[in-house]
């Protein structure tokens, strides 16, 4: 009979991945008792998420922040000087790395965000709580950046429920 050999043999492909059901998660949530499965999931996800903890030590609101870092790193849209308004900006994570890519509170740059939830404050950013396809908020957000922005940017997405034929529609 052939021996095994000494020791643990690993059951991980090259991605360092395993092959079998473990996905590769270390932390788990405290208390998940009473939890619907759906939110364990998601907080599990949230725990071992490296863009979340990117995103929290590098001081940005949201994971998103790093997103827009990838996406101007790539295709330099964003320049020292330039209008930008930000469509369903909370919570203020697109707002940070735009006013630092943008170089606002130095010449001419302006950053306006508009949502319909309250964002907390930023340095030199204008920010309303409104409906954007509202007339008023249309002029506001136009007094604001001077006229015409050189660019709009939006990651807004409909709120979901998490029940997925309610969330189809």
């Amino acid at each position: 009979m052939p021996r095994k050999p000494a020791g643990r043999t690993s059951t991980r492909g090259p991605s360092g991945r395993s092959y079998r059901n473990d996905t590769g998660l270390t932390r788990k949530p405290k208390k998940m008792r009473g939890r619907k499965p759906s939110s364990q999931r998601w907080l599990t996800r949230q725990l071992n998420d490296p863009f979340v903890a990117q995103a929290k030590s590098r001081g940005f609101r949201s994971r998103a922040a790093l997103k827009l870092e990838q996406i101007d790193d790539r295709y330099e849209m964003l320049k020292p000087g330039m209008a930008i308004v930000d469509l369903g900006c909370a919570p203020g994570g697109w707002l940070q790395v735009t006013a630092d890519r943008i170089r606002l509170g130095g010449g001419t740059a302006k950053l306006v965000g508009i949502d319909l939830l309250e964002t907390d404050i930023l340095d030199g950013v204008e920010i309303f709580v409104g409906d954007m396809t509202d007339p008023v908020m249309i002029d506001k957000v136009r007094g604001a950046v001077g006229g015409r922005a050189h660019g709009v940017m939006s990651d807004m997405a409909a709120a979901t429920t998490g029940h997925r034929p309610t969330d189809h529609l």
